[in-house]
Formats: C-alpha cells, structure tokens, sequence
C-alpha cells in the first residue's frame, strides 16, 4: 500500500507535471517523481484540493499591505517637510567677516531663509556677514504643515576694553601692592595687541535686466548686500531692504546707484538701463546734453562688426561656494575662457544653468560693452555656459 501522494513541479520539463498527475510513493521509496527525478511536493493521503499555492498568499498578503497603507496614509497624511541640515560653517565672526549657511529640507513646497535671504532652494549654501549678532531661520512648508529650525552667529565686538579698563580700576582700590602691579602691566599689553579687527566693506551684487527696454517697458532691479547696516537705490527708490528686487519703468535711459553702508565704510554699484526709442539712436532723449547721465553722455549704439548675431561663451575654473567672475574680453579672472569671447556691443546674456549663475553685471557702454560679471555658485571644477545675442 502506498503511503504518501505527491505531484511533480517540473512544469514545461516533465509530462507529469504539465498532467499534475497525483503520484504515489510507496513505503521506503525516493519521495521523486518517477518521470523527472525531481523531489515531489506533498499532495496529501486524502483525495482533492491539495496544497495550497504559497505564491498566491504572498501576493494576497502584499496586496493587503498596500491597501493598509494607503488607508494610513488618506487617514494620517504625509509625513510632512523634515529639515534634514541647517548649520552654519563657523559660530562666531568679527565684523565684516563672512559665514557661509547650508542646508538640506525634503518634502517641502515652499523653502525661505530669513532674515534678508528669502526663497530658496531645498539644498544649497549662501554666504552671509551679518554686521551684528544675528538668528537665521529656516522655514519649510508643505500645505499646512511646518517646521523651522534656527541658527546663530555671533558676531564679535571690536573694542579692546582690557587694556586701559582694569589697569587704574584696581590700583587705586586694593591699594599700593595690587595698584601698580595689575594696572600697568595687563594695561599696555592687551589693549594694543588685539587692537580693532579689521573690517571691510559691504560686498554687493547689483544688476538690472533686461538692460534695454523701450520706453514704457518695464526692468527689474536684483541686489543681494552682505556687511551692511542700510541701503539706498537712487534715483527713485531710497531706502530698500539688503536683498530684493524691484521693477522699474525709466522714461529715458538711466543709471541706477546702490549704496550700502556698515560697520566697515560704504560702498556702492551701478545698473545701467537704457530705454532705446524705435527709430532713434537710443537714450530716450533724456541723455542729450548730458541730462541724467554719468560723464554727460547719451548712449550711442556702437558699430555692429559683421558676424553673426549671437555666440557662446564657456568659463571653466575652480570655485568654492558662491564667487564673483569677471569676463574682459576674451580674458576672465578668475579661471580662463575656454571659447569665445565680448564681441564689444550692446548684447543680451543669458545664462544655462540660471540656478548655479547669475549675471552681476552686464557688459554696458561704461566698459564699452566688454565687461561682464557673473556670481557662480560651485565645488570644485566649474564650467559656465553663456549665450548672447543682439537685442
């Protein structure tokens, strides 16, 4: 008498299989099909039904775990924006100094840095010099759910006080013995030794764009300002915020000047826009005789060279963090220009990579249109691409 049935799996290699012929074994025999050899699965003694499918009840059981998890998920929600990262490079500078923040937030619609940054990206690193002690939060929102997370960075005063403070304060007091001893010595050593820091001026980014408009058209004004304390735009704006953008609508061509002011002296820049009259030479009227204009001069369209009417720039070189770059030319500093050059009259830029590069200032009739300076943010290596054209 046979004491145990089982079935064949060997589908596609074994007749038996692709039957699912029911086999039996006897007492003491290989537990293998006959057929194949291969090892047969247990179909049990009692006729029907056979063993369950254990492939049907993974599957049965994942599709129960979706279900479960979308029903958490309708019930409860996301998650909602995490601040993986929010720190600053060091926790104390002098005045006039810089820091550097970065950041890293997932699951965030909306990303802002205050104060003075504003919008931002989900990951990235800005330069900050705070003229004073200053808290930066960063703020994430998806819907109606937020979370903040802040830093400080302590800027350091800049007073001496040691030397000349306890050196009379404590003779006088105790009486001769500490007098003489604490008051000279500690006062002409510390006091000319750390002295004031040194501190620089405020460092500005300042453009205008486009930087040809016609007249009733309108230009944006973009500045960013680190190390300062107030700063104006004139004509027209005056006291504006440290970083911002304004939209403007000159009648005549017209140069915009920013002035920054801190705790380490003023500095200042310029946006040029020029507003060209259909037909006309450029300037708006305004520039004749010199009226609004730097040097008394109205804009004059420079001789087009023949050539083709759009280029190409690419920069390469080496930047950490955010830094300036000056093109004169066919030569920039810092790194080199692999290809291309100004071609040294009126042109429209326009960054590819427009998150990583901005255009600080545009080439205009200041630099006889060969200057161009862009802020490039990187690590390590870096290549721009800039295309131009005629407007």
């Amino acid at each position: 008498m046979p004491s145990r049935t089982g079935k064949c799996i060997n589908f596609g290699s074994c007749p038996n299989a692709d039957a699912r012929e029911r086999i039996a074994v006897g007492d003491g025999d290989d537990f293998v099909c006959p057929e194949c050899g291969k090892t047969l699965t247990d179909a049990g003694n009692a006729g029907g039904g056979g063993p369950i499918d254990k492939r049907k009840l993974i599957l049965l059981a994942l599709l129960l775990l979706g279900v479960a998890g979308a029903a958490a998920y309708f019930i409860f929600g996301s998650s909602g924006p995490q601040i993986k990262e929010f720190a600053v490079d060091t926790k104390e500078i002098t005045p006039g100094q810089m820091a550097t923040l970065k950041w890293t937030v997932e699951g965030a619609t909306e990303i802002t840095l205050e104060p003075g940054i504003g919008p931002v990206q989900a990951t990235d690193t800005t330069p900050v010099a705070p003229p004073q002690t200053t808290t930066y939060t960063l703020t994430a929102k998806d819907g109606d759910k937020t979370v903040t997370k802040t830093v400080t960075l302590t800027v350091t005063g800049t007073q001496a006080g040691p030397g000349p403070g306890p050196g009379p304060g404590p003779g006088p007091g105790p009486g001769p013995g500490p007098g003489p001893g604490p008051g000279p010595t500690p006062g002409p050593g510390p006091g000319p030794g750390p002295g004031p820091a040194p501190q620089e001026k405020p460092i500005i980014t300042f453009m205008g764009s486009p930087i040809t408009i016609r007249p009733g058209q309108a230009a944006t004004l973009q500045w960013n300002v680190t190390g300062a304390t107030n700063v104006s735009i004139e004509p027209g704006l005056g006291a504006v915020e440290i970083a911002g953008e304004r939209q403007v609508k000159p009648a005549e061509t017209i140069t915009y000047t920013l002035v920054a002011r801190g705790p380490g002296g003023e500095s200042s820049e310029t946006a040029f826009i020029e507003v060209r009259v259909p037909g006309g030479s450029g300037g708006g009227g305004g520039g004749r005789g010199g009226g609004g204009r730097q040097g008394g001069t109205e804009p004059v369209d420079d001789p087009v060279p023949s050539g083709p009417g759009s280029g190409t720039l690419i920069w390469e070189g080496n930047i950490n963090g955010t830094e300036l770059v000056t093109i004169d030319g066919s030569s920039a500093s810092p790194g080199h220009l692999v290809s291309g050059r100004l071609p040294g009259f009126l042109i429209l830029v326009q960054p590819q990579n427009e998150k990583n590069v901005a255009v600080a200032s545009a080439p205009g009739p200041e630099t006889r249109y060969r200057r161009l300076v862009l802020r490039v943010k990187g690590k390590g290596q870096t290549r721009v691409v800039i295309n131009w054209s005629r407007p």
